[in-house]
């Protein structure tokens, strides 16, 4: 009597939403919480991060000119940027920079793309993943979402990743006809917290072929399903209306990514190990899924399990786990699915096992859909397909790959039928969730885009952006006016001197004339040692989006403190050219006079922080 007691107690501890609900709270807290209290303290990514759109989103909110027209200027950056290349004034992350503190913005940004994740996912996983029948099924719903709410999504990129699964359970609620009003209120207000160009003009594409192959096997057209689509589509490009404008109708200048010669460019080999990469790791920031070292052998495991006809006994149960948490402390996952077979034999399997079985297996089917997502984004790299530039122009710069970045959505749909599996064939079923959950909470706090301790390519607020040390140095300046005054940064971000105010003739940014970009590289003409010893290897002349000086590295986790420079690879004839004033070093520069600069004063900074070094250009 007493042994049913306890089963029915804890029967009822795991199906308590009350206590799963507290403990995600709890998770969610450890999570965000050194972001919330160390604040500018923390060190946070700073690719695409802190170098580029903390940068956009400060200029624009504080430049009086966020509902200016296209062609209209904004000084800062690269001798004054077009209205244009700033983004969207219906971007709800730029309101949050014009009503709070850059950090501020930050942070709030980030805890509201988390909760939502969770939410997105909860919500997806409840109704349209996780079998109603299933016993234990909100140990499986609630695991998925917090696994997750928990991934590093990038931060400037608002809730475009987080908000997936939501967008998916929306449509599929409108094609089912159980919608209700919040569901077509998402589709109208999702727009204004996320990028059309960066997965949703891919994302309705694929649902929309998707919807059309179902309508012709049904031979029934669902008009409110294609009157949902039609609506999530306007609001894009009523969100993105200058974006539009620019693309359809009048640009107002030559854009730089006109002569973009990044993608489809690559041997073969190079774009296959981008193609196993990605299947592994995700995309570097943008899309880190960490499916590795865990969820992937976990789904792999319960295609295993497949192959079973019947439940396994309890100490089958009890070997197969051991083997398996086993084969994951060896580390052989990664060796196996890293290698050149691994795919090719993933492929053979799923499609072996459905042609055996005479049944299409939905985990299958998803394995092989992720397989193709992220071949996708291998070969948009790849030079054998540069045919598609031809025929579509528009992708020599608009990024092909991104038609990939829908695979955290088919990521955890297959995690979610792999755990459906294992629940099904084993016994000890939540003893295996609460240590793969475990496992996997680990790897995602360590995976995370904000940190307490010095990691390299992180860096804190306060000194990757040296606000004492440019404090003093605009004091000292204070006899001129700033605004007129243009700045070139040199071993250092051009993002450290615009996040303090001043104006630059360097700078980042993802659409501006092509003119400029000219203009500038003349800088580095004089330059035969850069660090890029192929002329057409540098940033600026296959991408182009970042303009700096190359004769050094600007990178902060590449920065030595202290050291003085001999060679000066820049040509200070087109400084002036380009009315450049002053000349901002992280290091001394030994004979600066060989580049007519005079030097002015040292601003020192923290340990993990820039040294500045003013000089004047003569």
């Amino acid at each position: 009597m007493m042994k049913v007691s306890f089963y029915k107690i804890n029967n009822h501890l795991l199906s308590s939403q009350y206590i799963w609900i507290v403990f995600a709270i709890t998770i969610c807290i450890i999570y965000l919480i050194p972001l919330i209290i160390h604040g500018e303290n923390t060190t946070m990514l700073i690719y695409d991060n802190l170098d580029s759109n903390v940068i956009w989103y400060k200029i624009l909110a504080e430049s009086g000119m966020i509902f200016a027209s296209n062609d209209a200027i904004i000084p800062n950056m690269m001798n004054g940027l077009p209205r244009l290349s700033y983004g969207s004034e219906f971007d709800v992350i730029l309101w949050f920079y014009y009503f709070l503190e850059p950090i501020n913005a930050y942070t709030l940004n980030i805890v509201i793309m988390h909760i939502t994740a969770f939410f997105s996912m909860f919500v997806f996983a409840n109704r349209y993943l996780v079998s109603f029948h299933l016993r234990f099924r909100e140990v499986i719903v609630y695991s998925l979402s917090l696994m997750f709410a928990l991934l590093p999504f990038w931060p400037s990129g608002g809730l475009t990743i987080p908000a997936l699964p939501l967008v998916t359970f929306v449509l599929l609620n409108i094609y089912n006809k159980r919608d209700r009003w919040y569901d077509w209120v998402v589709l109208i207000l999702l727009p204004f917290y996320s990028s059309f160009v960066l997965l949703y003009m891919f994302y309705i594409g694929f649902v929309g072929l998707i919807f059309i192959s179902v309508t012709l096997y049904k031979k029934e057209i669902n008009w409110k399903f294609v009157g949902a689509l039609w609506l999530f589509t306007l609001m894009y490009l009523l969100v993105s209306y200058r974006l539009v404008e620019a693309t359809f109708f009048n640009n107002g200048f030559v854009s730089h990514r006109t002569e973009f010669n990044v993608f489809f460019t690559e041997p073969f080999l190079d774009a296959t190990r981008r193609f196993y990469l990605f299947f592994l790791n995700g995309h570097e920031t943008h899309l880190r899924n960490i499916q590795m070292p865990f969820l992937l052998p976990t789904i792999i495991f319960s295609g295993v399990l497949l192959l079973f006809k019947r439940r396994l006994t309890l100490k089958e149960s009890l070997v197969v786990m051991g083997l398996f948490f086993f084969s994951l402390w060896t580390g052989i996952w990664e060796d196996m699915l890293g290698s050149l077979y691994g795919i090719p034999i993933l492929i053979t399997l799923s499609v072996s096992y459905m042609v055996v079985t005479k049944r299409l297996e939905s985990l299958m089917l998803a394995m092989l859909g992720y397989i193709f997502i992220s071949a996708i984004y291998g070969y948009t790299f790849y030079e054998g397909f540069s045919w598609i530039v031809d025929l579509f122009p528009i992708f020599k710069s608009l990024s092909l790959a991104r038609a990939s970045f829908v695979q955290p959505l088919i990521l955890f749909v297959m995690l979610g039928l792999a755990l459906q599996i294992i629940f099904q064939k084993l016994y000890f079923q939540v003893v295996f969730m609460v240590i793969l959950l475990s496992l996997q909470l680990y790897v995602a706090y360590y995976s995370n885009w904000h940190r307490t301790e010095q990691v390299k390519g992180f860096a804190s607020f306060e000194d990757y952006y040296a606000v004492k040390q440019f404090d003093a140095l605009k004091e000292d300046l204070k006899s001129e006016d700033i605004t007129n005054l243009k700045f070139i940064s040199f071993g250092m971000e051009p993002a450290v001197a615009l996040y303090n105010g001043l104006h630059t003739i360097d700078g980042y940014s993802t659409n501006y004339p092509l003119e400029y970009k000219h203009k500038f590289n003349r800088i580095n003409e004089v330059n035969s040692n850069d660090i890029f010893a192929i002329k057409e290897e540098r940033p600026s002349q296959k991408w182009g989006s970042k303009l700096y000086i190359m004769s050094i590295n600007s990178a902060l986790a590449e920065y030595q403190k202290g050291l003085s420079i001999n060679f000066l690879g820049f040509d200070d004839f087109v400084l002036k050219e380009l009315n450049t004033d002053y000349f901002l070093s992280s290091y001394w520069l030994n004979y600066p006079e060989k580049r007519n600069l005079t030097f002015i004063k040292q601003y020192k900074g923290g340990v993990n922080g820039w040294d500045i070094y003013l000089y004047r250009v003569n």
